[in-house]
């Protein structure tokens, strides 16, 4: 008879089961053994069902295999397996490889891919984050404050840089204060420098003291190292040098020490010349103009009538060694007083002496 074996398909192999012959698709074959064996479509399935999470399935005549998708690696380390020996797809750490997200780029894991974000000290640049250097054209730039903020009436004590967390310390220029604010500014994460809180104003010493028997002269400043100067008033004097006082940096005057003191004239050394004339010395102190004297006489004559002679005389004169003549009675008795008039003020001299 006709041996059933001979009439297998190609793809089917003759089994031998009871004392019958029969033939059978060979495995990845569907048919009925003899006329027809077509491959099965293992990946009809879809490629999860079959290979896994992460994986692309490809049939073949016969068969499949399965691929890892990008990002993913097979746990056998073969670039194709076949699930039935507990293979599968593991994530590909990328970030492992140093250098993925370049200068300043910090890079994290995702499944199947990374991503790169930009480390402290650096801002992303053409582009946001996160960021693939494969795809985008973001970079990471190292953050640059740049120049700090001026102040108004101040200026930054020595150097500094403008990287992430650098600080400038500020200070009110010569003329200047500031209250308690805070006199740092920092690079910030945002690459710009914090707005300064110091607030500079002018010191400002308002109007010069009030000195007494003084006159202040000229115009003046109010600002710190302006020096207010004054003027002794007439019959007054500041032996001692100038009435002044200096605006501090603390926004205060300060006086000096001198103060102006009333002028008393001395009036010494009187004496009588040529019966009628007095001569006297004056010791004027501060006294530079011309003195205004006041000659007081009073006269007494006993014989042979009894008289009195009463007269003031006022004297002006410059000289430091004044004298006058006066018209007196003969044979009289006289005093005169010498003392100087307002402004000027003087103890008064007196001198005794007869006419002839």
């Amino acid at each position: 008879g006709l041996d059933v074996c001979v009439t297998c398909h190609e793809h089917a192999t003759c089994k031998q089961t009871e004392g019958m012959k029969m033939c059978i698709c060979k495995y990845g074959f569907v048919g009925n053994g003899r006329t027809y064996c077509i491959d099965k479509n293992e990946c009809q399935y879809g490629a999860t069902a079959v290979c896994g999470n992460h994986t692309s399935c490809h049939n073949t005549l016969g068969g499949f295999y399965c691929v890892c998708l990008e990002g993913y690696r097979a746990t056998n380390n073969n670039e194709t397996f076949i699930p039935n020996d507990g293979t599968f797809c593991a994530d590909i750490d990328e970030c492992e490889v140093s250098g993925l997200c370049r200068q300043g780029g910090r890079c994290v894991n995702t499944y199947g891919s990374f991503e790169c974000y930009c480390m402290d000290g650096y801002l992303p640049k053409n582009g946001p984050e996160p960021f693939h250097p494969a795809r985008d054209a973001t970079s990471c730039t190292e953050i640059d404050c740049g120049t700090p903020p001026e102040v108004p009436d101040g200026f930054i004590i020595g150097n500094y840089t403008s990287r992430l967390g650098s600080q400038v310390r500020y200070a009110c220029k010569e003329g200047f204060f500031s209250g308690p604010e805070d006199t740092i500014s920092s690079c910030t994460a945002l690459g710009t420098w914090e707005t300064p809180k110091l607030n500079c104003q002018e010191i400002k010493c308002g109007h010069p003291p009030h000195v007494r028997h003084a006159v202040m002269m000229g115009n003046h400043s109010s600002s710190p190292g302006s020096v207010a100067h004054y003027v002794c008033e007439e019959g007054f004097e500041s032996p001692g040098g100038k009435v002044t006082a200096v605006c501090t940096e603390k926004g205060t005057w300060r006086q000096s020490t001198l103060t102006c003191t009333e002028i008393i004239a001395e009036i010494s050394d009187v004496s009588v010349f040529n019966n009628t004339c007095v001569r006297w010395q004056i010791n004027p102190g501060g006294i530079v103009s011309k003195t205004v004297y006041v000659i007081y006489i009073k006269g007494q004559r006993l014989h042979p009538v009894e008289s009195v002679h009463e007269e003031t005389v006022n004297v002006t004169t410059d000289s430091k060694t004044p004298e006058v003549c006066l018209d007196l009675y003969q044979g009289t008795n006289y005093t005169v007083s010498i003392s100087t008039a307002p402004p000027t003020r003087s103890m008064p001299a007196i001198v005794g002496f007869q006419t002839a």
